[in-house]
């Protein structure tokens, strides 16, 4: 059984309600979080901690916000804890974890004004499957930045957008990025970079405001790759091929972000008996570029950054995005080895498990849908 840790609010002077890590892990976000230990974490014993310790014992890490408790959760993963040369930094806090904490909503935005922060920060937003977490490693390894990959809460801000105000999505954004600084060896390099989960280009114009200095790169690659390599996450994830009729819903909702069945109207009838995952794959590709094409025609300012560049062309791509970014890289040689290693290397995700691959058949189905008059792709972003 989970311990709980009891977090007193000396500011408020009232103590903040605590959830087990068991409760928090198996509600909504079971979806990603089944991809760690199913048994959950077992803590340290109860002890009483100074809410101040969030910002000046190092090991707390912010970790969810859970909106339908109206709180912040965050896990002690310890100060020594290396939470960035991994591929999904959510599912490393959870492991490591040694005690968790929860604090209400308005202490926590409270708290968070108080961090002062110098660091720069670089936002990598992407579609998925798409080289993010491989540009991930390159630029640790590069020497000039600290970079985390998919902290959860900027996902749950994503997902619960329509329920928060801009102007509080805006805050929460802000907070979340100010509390990265405070994470085990954060303060060791001036630039912090975040990469976002794909759900986040629902709300890149959040992220802007929230640091609108920040330098942001948006990634993605052509769209059947995308198709076939997202099949073979979906079946490594646990899904059989072909996808259950059962399981479309879950996989809609994951990758849109909660979008709804009515984007599909035109391009997909998503309850017909016969649909299939790829159809839904290519219908997922188009979203996601479109709410970047509609970012930028706003104002968003970002380079775009196709995988298949990044492949082709390792080194004069990646001095384009150290160009871009205002880096200097202090070991290229050592960024550019990143390329050789399986860049989801110890999870679920590794790329050394055989898939079933599309099918020419399931590629015309993508390329019909994709050309669908419907769809506003710009020729400037390559299928």
């Amino acid at each position: 059984m989970s311990k709980k840790v009891r977090l007193k609010d000396v500011t408020a002077g009232q103590e903040n309600r605590v959830l087990s890590v068991r409760q928090v892990l198996k509600q909504k976000h079971h979806d990603f979080t089944k991809m760690t230990a199913e048994e959950g974490l077992e803590l340290a014993d109860p002890s009483s901690i100074d809410v101040s310790a969030l910002l000046h014992e190092k090991g707390w890490t912010l970790f969810e916000y859970d909106f339908p408790g109206n709180q912040a959760i965050f896990l002690d993963v310890g100060p020594e804890a290396n939470v960035i040369n991994v591929p999904f930094s959510y599912s490393t806090q959870m492991r490591l974890a040694k005690r968790w904490a929860a604090i209400d909503f308005d202490s926590f935005l409270t708290l968070s004004k108080k961090i002062k922060t110098s660091h720069h920060f670089l936002q990598f937003h992407n579609i998925g499957h798409c080289g993010s977490t491989l540009l991930h490693h390159v630029l640790n390894a590069s020497g000039s930045v600290w970079d985390i990959s998919e902290p959860k809460f900027t996902r749950d801000i994503s997902m619960n957008r329509r329920s928060l105000l801009r102007e509080k999505q805006i805050e929460f954004a802000r907070a979340g990025l100010k509390f990265l600084t405070l994470y085990p060896q954060a303060g060791e390099r001036d630039v912090i970079a975040v990469k976002h989960f794909s759900q986040s280009t629902k709300i890149l114009d959040i992220w802007q405001a929230a640091f609108s200095n920040a330098k942001t790169i948006f990634m993605y690659r052509d769209a059947m790759s995308w198709c076939n390599s997202n099949y073979g996450f979906w079946q490594r994830w646990g899904l059989p091929a072909p996808m259950p009729f059962g399981e479309r819903q879950f996989v809609w909702d994951t990758e849109s972000g909660y979008e709804g069945e009515e984007y599909l109207k035109g391009l997909v009838d998503f309850d017909r008996e016969g649909l299939t995952f790829p159809e839904l794959s290519a219908c997922s590709w188009a979203l996601h570029v479109e709410e970047f094409l509609r970012a930028r025609q706003k104002g968003l300012h970002a380079m775009a950054l196709r995988y298949n560049e990044l492949l082709s062309d390792r080194v004069a791509t990646l001095k384009a995005v150290f160009d871009f970014c205002e880096l200097v890289p202090q070991n290229f040689d050592k960024a550019m080895q990143a390329f050789d290693a399986d860049s989801h290397e110890g999870e679920l995700t590794a790329h050394s498990k055989v898939v079933q691959e599309l099918t020419p058949d399931d590629a015309s189905r993508i390329l019909r849908i994709l050309g669908n008059s419907r769809l506003a792709l710009s020729p400037d972003l390559r299928l």
